[in-house]
């Protein structure tokens, strides 16, 4: 079983907004809950283009990355919020001309310092 680590992520929610901000960087992701797309530039000309709808507690982002108007990988997020809020599961697929990967995330909430 191979193991991967991912950058803590940095959530900010106030419906219908999301922010997501990835690691150490100030770069981050805007989402809106409620099925608008969301472009958002990206380094080295790519774009990450998005949208996202609740079903029920479940979050479902279907995104893609373009370059050069584009699209060379794509995939989707379904997020949903376990244990009290502590927990944020997120299945995402990853999908390429040549592969698809799916991965069972498992964040845990810790405090913002």
């Amino acid at each position: 079983m191979a193991w991967k680590a991912f950058s803590p992520e940095i959530l900010t929610h106030r419906e219908p907004e999301l922010r997501i901000q990835v690691g150490s960087t100030k770069d981050a992701l805007q989402f809106s809950t409620d099925g608008r797309e969301n472009v958002n530039a990206m380094a080295n000309g790519r774009v990450h283009k998005s949208t996202s709808r609740w079903e029920g507690d479940t979050l479902v982002t279907s995104w893609r990355l373009e370059q050069d108007g584009s699209a060379f990988i794509e995939g989707s997020d379904v997020r949903m919020i376990a244990q009290r809020g502590e927990v944020l599961i997120d299945d995402r697929t990853i999908r390429t001309p040549w592969a698809e990967a799916k991965y069972h995330i498992v964040w845990v909430r810790k405090p913002y310092l």
